[in-house]
Parts: C-alpha cells; structure tokens; sequence
C-alpha cells in the first residue's frame, strides 16, 4: 500500500514538474527530483519516468551535478519573463505587479546560477582535455 502512495504521488509530482515547463510560478526541478525520490521506492516505475525524455533530462543534470545547457537557459528566461511580463499588464494591482517582479528575478538568478555550475563544469573538462591531448606537430 505505501509504494501504491509513493508511486502515485511520484506521478502528481511529475505531472506537477511537467505544467511548470509552461507556468513560470511552478517549480519544474524541484518536482521531478521530488517525483524521482518518490519513484524510486519502485524499480519499475523509475524506469518509465526515466523513458521521459523531459524526466531524464533534468534527472540527470542534477544528479550528475551538470546544471542547465546554455540553450535551455535562453527559453527558460524568455519565456519566464515573456509571461510574467503578460501577467504583470494584466494583473493592474502594484502589489502583484511587485511580487510576479521578485519572484522573476529570484528565478532568473535560480536559472543563471544552475547555468554557471554547468559552464564551470564544461570548462574544467576542456582543461583536463587540453593536458591529456597530445600536442600537434606538423
């Protein structure tokens, strides 16, 4: 019965991960990695997760410590402050206005920050590279 509960909130959580690709309010890796923690407890269902390649994805760039690919960085802000941008002109109360602006630049800093971890990883293996690469001779 608790893997059936774990399993199942696993699911909402990925789901919920899922509709935060397009609602910049909702967290996306923070439910999948919930989502994971709860799939886990079952071999099988972590094993479809893993099939998404969504899932896979954000699964194993925070596992592998790898953080967000340049590309996926520009669409996120883009995107992020495309609708928060919307949001803000419709919203009309100076308040709301204010919060959807505080909660955009702490994800955006969130985003940068993932981004940097993976660019200071990329560039460590590009100086490991360079010293065990044999020198050209023409």
């Amino acid at each position: 019965m608790k893997q059936i509960i774990m399993v199942s909130f696993g699911v909402l959580f990925l789901v919920l991960a899922f509709l935060g690709i397009f609602l910049p309010v909702l967290p996306t890796t923070p439910f999948v990695l919930l989502s994971a923690y709860l799939l886990s407890c079952n071999p099988k269902a972590l094993s479809w997760a893993l099939k998404i390649p969504f899932f896979r994805e954000h699964y194993e760039n925070y596992k592998d410590r790898r953080g967000i690919a340049r590309k996926t960085l520009i669409k996120s802000l883009v995107y992020l402050w495309a609708t928060m941008i919307i949001s803000m002109i419709l919203v009309k109360r100076l308040w709301l206005v204010l919060l959807l602006a505080f909660i955009a630049i702490c994800v955006t800093i969130h985003l940068v920050h993932m981004s940097r971890a993976r660019t200071e990883d990329e560039n460590q293996e590009k100086k490991e590279e360079d010293r065990t690469s044999c020198p050209k001779t023409d």
